[in-house]
């Protein structure tokens, strides 16, 4: 069996791993979404 902060530190490498893919979609989107907004015919 694998020592408890062994799995400790992959849990908290998985959810720093999830949250950041998570923040950077969020940003992208926003930054599309922005984008979008300011320049919407440049993107027809």
């Amino acid at each position: 069996m694998y020592p408890i902060f062994v799995l400790l530190y992959f849990f908290t490498k998985t959810v720093v791993t999830l949250f950041l893919i998570k923040d950077t979609t969020v940003f992208i989107f926003l930054y599309a979404l922005k984008i979008k907004n300011s320049k919407p015919f440049f993107l027809k």
